[in-house]
């Protein structure tokens, strides 16, 4: 199957998807990975750029389980900098995933620098 992360949650209030909003901005700001983001009042969508693309992240506002598979391109950091935010900030969000730890310590170095300092 690939690398691949998984995610579910039960839904995120407004409140928390404005904080969720404003620390993906941050992350994505923190990266010196170059991704195509969008923003809508109810999801998050990003994805690599050119070849450095593969299939999109996409984080719902809604009761959502998904999953999406970076295949360890350059924006995968970024990725999991937002799930890991995910997991901290929405005690409904759990997240899995076929790497092992050490495919996460990018992201982990990136959710730290954004969300920890």
């Amino acid at each position: 199957m690939g690398y691949t992360h998984y995610w579910k949650h039960s839904g995120l209030t407004n409140y928390d998807w404005n904080k969720i909003t404003h620390y993906v901005k941050k992350i994505a700001g923190a990266s010196d990975v170059e991704v195509e983001i969008d923003f809508q009042s109810n999801y998050i969508k990003l994805n690599g750029i050119g070849a450095d693309s593969h299939e999109d992240f996409y984080i719902s506002v809604e009761s959502q389980s998904d999953f999406c598979k970076t295949a360890r391109k350059p924006y995968d950091e970024i990725v999991v900098a937002i799930l890991m935010l995910l997991e901290d900030m929405c005690p409904t969000f759990s997240w899995s995933s076929d790497g092992d730890p050490e495919d996460h310590q990018d992201g982990l170095a990136l959710f730290n620098k954004v969300c920890n300092d």
